[in-house]
């Protein structure tokens, strides 16, 4: 292997490799086989060091040669990110109860098949109180709630729309990240937009006369937005389930 990666032992091989994943040099440490004891101080001696340094940029024009990615390609994918519309992706919108437009305010069914299967699930389980029709057909969706609602008081109950991703403008395609339906429901990702304008920020130079931290800052910041990246998912998995759930009543 030739230049400064050649010069290097495997396990600083591997560090680059591992750093160039997200160039967070605690996590490429410790993904390269170092303790985590050790990870965080392993790391700032590494990326002080000039061969290192040098061994880091000619693995980055190597894959820039490899994919054919020009600086313009990743200051597109960035401005894509941070200037889309998430509602593009997905809304979460209030629409009517069950009770907002059926008869004297009682539950309304959307038909009656859907009252008739109901009505005969309740049966089959031998239940003391029975479904009624009193409040009517013809429930829908495509309304506003109904601000007299009494049992809603005209806010509604909250729903999640997800659109067509074929027909999702290019903009927002690169926002989302993934969709996908997981034993907890439905799972949404998308890129972190603030990330993607501090990236975009720095790329441009806006924080090079204000900002001046060491590495182990650096890496300690990039690890705590891993966190909140980790909860927000975890957050986002919850909230989905629970209007899944409630789409479902």
């Amino acid at each position: 292997m030739n230049g400064a990666i050649g010069k290097l032992t495997y396990k600083q091989q591997l560090f680059i490799e591992e750093y160039l994943v997200d160039l967070n040099g605690y996590q490429a440490a410790k993904r390269a086989g170092y303790s985590e004891k050790s990870a965080r101080s392993t790391a700032s001696t590494m990326l002080a060091n000039p061969l290192i340094k040098q061994a880091i940029e000619e693995r980055q024009q190597q894959l820039k040669d490899e994919i054919q990615i020009t600086q313009k390609d990743v200051l597109a994918q960035l401005i894509n990110i941070a200037h889309s519309d998430p509602n593009e992706i997905s809304e979460l919108r209030r629409v009517p109860c069950r009770y907002c437009y059926g008869k004297n305010h009682l539950y309304q069914w959307r038909t009656k098949r859907e009252f008739q299967d109901a009505y005969d699930k309740a049966v089959a389980k031998d239940l003391a109180v029975l479904p009624n029709n009193k409040g009517g057909y013809g429930y829908t969706a495509n309304k506003d709630p109904n601000p007299k609602c009494p049992e809603c008081d005209g806010y509604g109950i909250e729903r999640l729309y997800l659109n067509d991703t074929r027909k999702i403008k290019t903009g927002a395609k690169a926002l989302l990240k993934r969709a996908r339906i997981t034993r907890d429901g439905l799972e949404i990702e998308i890129h972190d937009q603030m990330t993607a304008l501090v990236n975009l920020a720095r790329h441009l130079g806006m924080f090079t006369e204000k900002i001046d931290v060491t590495q182990n800052v650096k890496d300690d910041v990039l690890e705590k937005l891993a966190v909140l990246e980790e909860k927000s998912r975890q957050q986002s998995q919850m909230l989905a389930a629970k209007i899944q759930e409630r789409n479902e009543q």
